[in-house]
């Protein structure tokens, strides 16, 4: 029976993480979707700039060039000016905004991986507090179990665990060597 809810408590633990891990994943995603946006903002932001300039040059010389109907020009050239400016508020704004959300995104990843964090502890206390209970209850010594991380191989989890990798595959039933992040090994 406690083996029975050690198995479901951990497969609860495994989905919670993996949906973390999915959650952490899309963040980064629209991070770096929202990190391009600004990007392209910013190219034309300086686009919309250079143009003005040459906007601005372009108009002084036919101004010079050509004294007659130089107020309405002058009025078409300002009014332009103006909306380029406009333009430039409103490309302002949004990147501002974008940044403001790439802030709170890269808030809430970290808000992700301190919640993660929290969540393996509580899983190994919880898998503590049931083989002492199993323990206590003349039940035999229930085996730990591990989660696989990335980078992770069974040599190196062996190692760490004072164990031998042919030990991990048969206590694992593995055929080989292969593993991946977000498995669970057992391990004496």
């Amino acid at each position: 029976m406690v083996r029975f809810f050690l198995a479901l408590l951990c497969a609860s633990s495994l989905s919670a993480n993996q949906n973390l891990s999915n959650r952490l994943h899309n963040c980064e995603i629209e991070v770096d979707m929202l990190k391009n946006s600004i990007s392209t903002q910013e190219q034309a932001r300086e686009s919309l700039q250079r143009e003005v300039s040459q906007l601005l040059k372009a108009t002084r010389e036919t101004l010079n060039n050509n004294q007659k109907g130089s107020a309405q020009q002058q009025k078409s050239f300002s009014s332009t000016v103006e909306k380029l400016q406009q333009d430039l508020q409103t490309l302002k704004k949004h990147s501002n905004d974008l940044s403001a959300s790439v802030n709170t995104l890269s808030k809430n990843i970290q808000e992700i991986k301190e919640s993660e964090r929290q969540n393996s502890r509580s899983i190994k206390d919880l898998e503590q507090a049931l083989r002492a209970i199993t323990l206590a209850m003349g039940g035999e010594k229930i085996s730990d179990s591990y989660i696989v991380k990335s980078g992770d191989s069974l040599d190196k989890i062996a190692r760490a665990h004072k164990t031998t990798i042919k030990q991990l595959m048969d206590l694992n039933k593995l055929k080989n060597s292969n593993i991946h992040p977000g498995q669970s090994l057992q391990i004496k």
